[in-house]
């Protein structure tokens, strides 16, 4: 149900740090010593890479034969300034990879999506970008998020639940328009 989805949204919000820090991180989860194929994944607005913890902990306990990394970024941030760090970083372990698979929720489908149209190395080696739930074409969630925030604000102090101004929230709002990916 509608409150349902507001109720969980907000969960992740508040118990997941990544979405104020300035902090990028991307992390190696665990690999098996002979794999050069990394899946990456890339968290949504106001989460972290702990969103993918039960799908690396399987990867393990089956013994997957790939790399499992994650991508940490502050998701205030333009979708623009993530996808070039996410890029650089990708970028910096180019050569511990021969195929590369992202998958990424949400807004880091869209952070994703522009960091592949880099002209960097490691794009050669992107084989998969598996998005979901990203909102292209901008998302009516993010509206909602827009006025849960306005009902939560301490109008005393004025302190807001989100930066409703942030580059992140806008491009959620708007959507992101990025080629897509060949």
């Amino acid at each position: 149900s509608r409150l349902e989805v507001i109720i969980n949204f907000s969960f992740c919000f508040f118990f997941n740090d990544t979405a104020t820090t300035e902090i990028y991180t991307l992390s190696l989860h665990d690999a098996l010593p002979i794999s050069k194929d990394a899946i990456i994944f890339v968290h949504g607005f106001g989460s972290s890479p702990k969103t993918f913890e039960k799908i690396v902990s399987e990867m393990r306990i089956t013994k997957q034969p790939w790399q499992a990394w994650s991508f940490a970024y502050p998701t205030g941030k333009s979708v623009t300034d993530n996808a070039n760090e996410l890029a650089r970083q990708i970028e910096n372990f180019e050569n511990e990879f021969e195929n590369i698979y992202i998958v990424a929720h949400s807004m880091g489908g869209l952070v994703s999506r522009e960091a592949v149209t880099s002209q960097l190395a490691f794009v050669g080696k992107v084989r998969k970008l598996i998005m979901i739930g990203t909102p292209n074409q901008g998302s009516p969630g993010a509206e909602v998020l827009v006025r849960l925030s306005k009902l939560l604000t301490n109008s005393d102090s004025n302190t807001a639940f989100v930066d409703l101004e942030s580059p992140g929230v806008r491009d959620l709002i708007n959507g992101k328009n990025t080629p897509l990916v060949p």
